[in-house]
């Protein structure tokens, strides 16, 4: 006989749905299980892979993300937080990463991120230091240093 429903003696629980106005909490195992895996790719990336430092960092440049794009989408749809919930949590995220700016870059590719409202190097900056004059010393045969800038502050005096 075909049945639509189960019989009312079947052993199905009727208690697999939460009932409307049933708080169910947060579900933390996936976030912790995202942490513990993404965290562990990196030790294994940083200690047993890397041949050098930079071998490190780029590693890190894979997994980092991947373990922040993990965590975006359990909080998104695995995390059973209402939509508002999760859309202020987004909205949080994103406003606490526009206080930063990525600067500058390490000599091994790691990036330097400061906050926005902090201020800029202050020995490049002509409008702090209106009085000095900074005079290049160029290399011997006029090329690029390994820093990427083709001269250096040799004097710097005061007008």
């Amino acid at each position: 006989m075909n049945q639509s429903q189960p019989a009312q003696d079947s052993p199905v629980d009727s208690g697999i749905e939460s009932e409307p106005g049933r708080h169910v909490g947060i579900r933390w195992w996936p976030a912790v299980m995202i942490l513990v895996l993404g965290g562990g790719a990196m030790l294994v990336a940083w200690f047993a892979l890397g041949l050098d430092r930079t071998y490190q960092v780029f590693a890190l440049w894979v997994l980092v993300p991947a373990t922040v794009f993990a965590l975006l989408l359990w909080w998104l749809f695995a995390s059973r937080l209402s939509w508002r919930t999760r859309g202020v949590g987004v909205l949080v995220v994103v406003a606490g990463l526009g206080t930063l700016r990525l600067e500058d870059y390490e000599g091994d590719m790691l990036p330097v991120v400061r906050f926005r409202r902090a201020s800029r190097k202050p020995w490049i900056t002509s409008r702090r230091f209106p009085n000095l004059t900074l005079r290049p010393r160029h290399n011997r045969w006029r090329l690029p240093r390994a820093t990427g800038h083709s001269s250096v502050v040799r004097d710097v005096t005061a007008k």
